[in-house]
């Protein structure tokens, strides 16, 4: 019997459905597949069918009116009866040794529930970076490294949460959002090779930026602050988490230094909640020092940046101030 349910949603995608699937058909691992079909109005239902008529592991359960992301994920999630559950997009590939890669690292390391992978299109400084379990749960605050289309998990994460992917959720998030709440109990690895292709280009990716996104960004972190840090985040300093996250917009949000006094209290509430890993956690609010440099085009926070390595600690705020001014450090 097999242990790996593959666990794919499909909504109006049909473009590189078919590659998609033939993709997981040709896992070298045996598994069962759940594929949702969320009321497509294009081919992609005609698709599933050419593919389920002749491969008695595949299930399909198509909805009769859209019904969205979320709730098609935990209806799947529902139908998985193994041990492991690997998710898929309907515009990601999955080379051919991903599942047993994974299902090997799962079956070796008892404590770590989820394991993902980089993606072909990954950015080399990502991919240069020291993913340990404790680094990532420590930049799952910042952002996701965590490709959804890369991940295998143990399938009793699922049966362990009240609500697995939230409504609130539904246009951007919802496996951020779960990866945050489940970090107490697993630890996550990536990793360090492509084993999923992503065949979106750039262009059609970055349509997916709006509105929504932002939106979906403050509820998670007005959410989560006051999980994790029994904190109420001002508008302010909810506005430069945001920008940061988003990767946009943070020239609008004041002084670089407002910047750093964010992070600063940031470190404190860490260190008071002990939410992530101390020195992971400091290295993660450090690497998002240097990234506001590159998001601001202001050299002069990369050069104090570099400082605080050297030194080894924070720069306080009178050489922030002197080296904006044109000072320079001896």
């Amino acid at each position: 019997m097999s242990s790996i349910t593959t666990l794919l949603y499909v909504y109006n995608h049909d473009k590189w459905l078919s590659k998609a699937i033939e993709s997981i058909l040709a896992q070298s691992l045996e598994h069962q597949i759940v594929i949702i079909d969320d009321a497509s109005s294009d081919t992609s239902f005609d698709i599933i069918q050419s593919f389920s008529l002749n491969q008695p592991q595949i299930k399909v359960i198509r909805f009769q009116e859209h019904q969205g992301k979320v709730y098609g994920l935990n209806r799947g999630l529902i139908e998985v009866k193994t041990d492991y559950v690997a998710f898929a997009e309907s515009d990601f590939i999955s080379v051919k040794d991903r599942y047993s890669k994974q299902y090997q690292f799962l079956e070796s390391n008892s404590d770590f529930g989820v394991v993902g992978s980089f993606v072909n299109n990954d950015l080399i400084n990502f991919k240069k970076r020291n993913w340990t379990a404790s680094y990532i749960e420590a930049v799952l605050f910042f952002g996701n490294p965590i490709h959804h289309s890369s991940v295998m998990a143990r399938s009793k994460i699922f049966a362990q949460q009240a609500n697995n992917y939230r409504p609130l959720f539904e246009n951007f998030m919802a496996d951020h959002d779960l990866w945050l709440r489940i970090k107490r109990n697993w630890k996550f690895n990536i990793l360090p090779e492509d084993l999923v292709i992503d065949l979106l280009s750039q262009d059609e990716i970055s349509r997916y930026r709006s509105k929504k996104q932002a939106d979906a960004a403050t509820d998670f972190y007005v959410k989560h602050l006051n999980r994790l840090f029994n904190y109420s985040p001002a508008s302010a300093e909810l506005k430069k988490q945001i920008s940061l996250y988003l990767g946009n917009e943070a020239e609008k949000f004041g002084h670089p230094r407002k910047f750093r006094l964010w992070f600063d209290k940031l470190l404190a509430l860490n260190e008071q909640y002990n939410a992530f890993p101390q020195e992971e956690f400091k290295t993660a609010v450090e690497y998002q020092w240097k990234r506001l440099g590159w998001l601001l085009r202001n050299y002069s926070i990369r050069r104090y940046a570099q400082y605080e390595k050297q030194n080894g600690k924070f720069m306080p705020l009178v050489y922030i101030q002197l080296i904006l001014k044109g000072a320079k450090l001896k």
